[in-house]
């Protein structure tokens, strides 16, 4: 914790102890650089190191939220690729299933963060369990698994894991301050398959699901008729992309 933010970050924390759950304040990983290189032979290098919960939730709290502070960590980061400021990295997953169907969710209403509002991926923080090993091809992989068992019940049966991509490695600016990877994972499962799994499990994290094709999410992107989460819009250009190409999804978009 730099000295400058020393004083307001113990007040913080003694003030949100009970609030915040600080007695369970846990190890977090971020991020501290740009993971990608500017050569495209060389690999994705994930550069983690830990922080406290607490100290992640005081910069989400306290300096995000001031327009002068959180602007100089975002030029720190996007102009000198380096990542000072403590927070929780994330993988933002888009689901595609075998007929190819992206999945969507309706995060719950108890949310403190962007209630109400539809995500196009689902997410996890990136945990222990997950960089138990310096092997990047195995923190993905396990990482991966984590988050679809958890957050959608998926098995390793359901999918195979040489399908995931990584597309980008992008910075939350708006409310918050948070680096995290956007991916895709196209699935062995139709989407009637996948239904079923969803149906039969309680979740508190969204409280609603529903798929669309390829061309209709193109159109929500255009014309939205959902409450779309900040950043749903960016992972879905992305993973239009990825499947049409750009100038096949500029036709389809501006036709």
């Amino acid at each position: 914790m730099p000295k400058e933010h020393k004083t307001n970050y113990v007040n913080y924390f003694n003030e949100k102890y009970i609030e915040k759950k600080f007695k369970d304040n846990r190890d977090k990983f971020m991020l501290t650089n740009n993971p990608f290189s500017s050569s495209k032979t060389e690999a994705l290098r994930l550069e983690i190191q830990k922080v406290k919960y607490s100290e992640v939730q005081f910069y989400k709290d306290w300096i995000a939220k001031d327009p002068s502070k959180r602007t100089k960590y975002i030029e720190e980061t996007t102009k000198n690729a380096i990542i000072s400021f403590p927070h929780s990295l994330c993988m933002h997953a888009v689901i595609i299933t075998s007929d190819n169907k992206i999945l969507l969710t309706k995060r719950s209403p108890k949310l403190d963060y962007y209630p109400n509002t539809w995500s196009i991926s689902v997410k996890d923080q990136i945990s222990y369990k997950a960089v138990s090993t310096n092997h990047l091809d195995t923190i993905l992989s396990k990482w991966s698994e984590l988050l679809f068992e958890k957050e959608v019940g998926l098995t390793k049966d359901d999918y195979f894991e040489k399908n995931l991509r990584i597309l980008s490695v992008f910075l939350e600016t708006d409310d918050i301050l948070n680096c995290s990877l956007s991916a895709v994972f196209p699935i062995k499962l139709d989407e009637n398959q996948f239904r079923d799994k969803l149906i039969h499990r309680t979740d508190f994290e969204f409280t609603e699901f529903t798929f669309l094709s390829y061309r209709e999410l193109a159109k929500e992107i255009l014309k939205p008729e959902l409450s779309l989460h900040p950043t749903s819009g960016y992972r879905a250009i992305l993973a239009l992309i990825k499947h049409y190409g750009m100038p096949e999804l500029l036709r389809i978009l501006f036709k």
